[in-house]
């Protein structure tokens, strides 16, 4: 059963303020089109919002610098990135490289991660409290980055918050682009390395053979997200587990990293096949494939085919994770190659993700 309002409100933090503060109302009037928040779904309501402290409002107004049209206020059609942690920062940089212009929110759940040893049902309370928080940020269009999300939880998703065509709202994965991808450059014997969760979904050997009758090696590499989680991908201990991890599969032509962190290992797989290589006498040497590329080409095809979801606004960026935002930032800073904007923190309360002003972090026992 969904949540009441009341439920759903998330109670103020301690010591916060309850004096009333200009609420954005008209940012939530007036919107036309598939960019207007099915508000109720979502357990806000206008009259709910006027309820939360003041400065769970203020996050609305972080829409301000990406929302005008023509001197209005309004949501204009924000991009959702949605991801476990900072792998999905690969799958963000070729986005905003093949659409500039447009706006993104990028959400990752690093204070929750890695996902891939997750039970199922856990996997769709957090895929749902992180699409909700980005359909709250005004992104009728979310993007699910996370393999292991995008093998388990989309079709639910979708069928949950979109579930016909004329829906006001889409989610879209990343599990088909990347099949596609590896079928359109392999020579027949393909190998998915993911989390444990998207292998043992069985979803990439499904979807690859709707595509073509090419033989498939499917291996879960549990070690690899959290290594980069860490900021160990330039290390021994990442060249020794990916190498450990391709073990056996040097007859593999294509090497598909079904798990968005994997890119950024991208080094220590090299280093890897190059010994493979060498051991086997020069056999041909595997692809690795980021699907980030593939990914980005099929969204700028669907935004061709779908304008209404999203256009050109000022090439934005804003960035929601629920760890700690100041090591967000500089991690993801160091893998983007690229400022980032300060990150925002946000926690789960009441089964819903919320603003705060900064990750809290006590000490001794905990009573609450």
């Amino acid at each position: 059963m969904p949540h009441s309002t009341e439920e759903r409100a998330a109670s103020p933090p301690q010591g916060a303020s309850e004096a009333p503060c200009e609420t954005p109302t008209e940012l939530l009037d007036g919107v036309a089109g598939p960019a207007k928040l099915d508000l109720p779904v979502l357990g806000l309501t206008t009259r709910s919002l006027e309820k939360k402290t003041c400065f769970e409002r203020q996050h609305f107004e972080r829409l301000r610098h990406l929302g005008p049209v023509d001197g209005d206020v309004r949501f204009v059609g924000l991009i959702g990135v949605y991801d476990s942690g900072f792998g999905g920062l690969t799958v963000l940089r070729w986005l905003r490289t093949r659409l500039p212009a447009y706006d993104f929110v990028y959400l990752g759940d690093s204070g929750r991660a890695p996902y891939g040893g997750r039970d199922s049902d856990t996997l769709l309370d957090f895929a749902e409290q992180c699409t909700e928080r980005l359909f709250e940020e005004g992104c009728p269009l979310v993007i699910v980055a996370c393999h292991t999300v995008s093998c388990v939880a989309l079709r639910h998703l979708q069928r949950r918050y979109a579930p016909d065509a004329g829906s006001p709202r889409r989610i879209l994965g990343v599990t088909i682009p990347a099949a596609e991808a590896a079928v359109g450059v392999s020579q027949g014997h393909i190998g998915v390395l993911g989390t444990e969760r998207a292998i043992a979904s069985g979803t990439f050997a499904t979807e690859i053979a709707k595509l073509g009758s090419h033989r498939v090696t499917l291996r879960a590499a549990p070690l690899l997200a959290p290594i980069v989680e860490e900021g160990w991908e330039d290390t021994e201990v990442a060249r020794l587990s990916v190498a450990r991890y391709l073990e056996g599969m040097g007859d593999v032509d294509t090497m598909l990293l079904a798990c968005t962190h994997y890119p950024l290992l991208m080094p220590a797989f090299h280093s890897a096949i190059e010994r493979l290589s060498r051991a086997s006498s020069g056999a041909p040497v595997m692809r690795v494939l980021d699907p980030g590329p593939a990914v980005a080409d099929r969204l700028e095809d669907w935004l061709g085919r779908h304008p209404s979801f999203a256009r050109p606004g000022r090439g934005g960026l804003r960035v929601l994770c629920t760890g700690d935002p100041v090591a967000f930032r500089r991690h993801g800073e160091r893998l983007m190659g690229a400022s980032l904007p300060p990150v925002e923190h946000v926690s789960e309360e009441g089964g819903r993700l919320a603003h705060r002003d900064g990750l809290r972090v006590a000490t001794g026992q905990i009573v609450r």
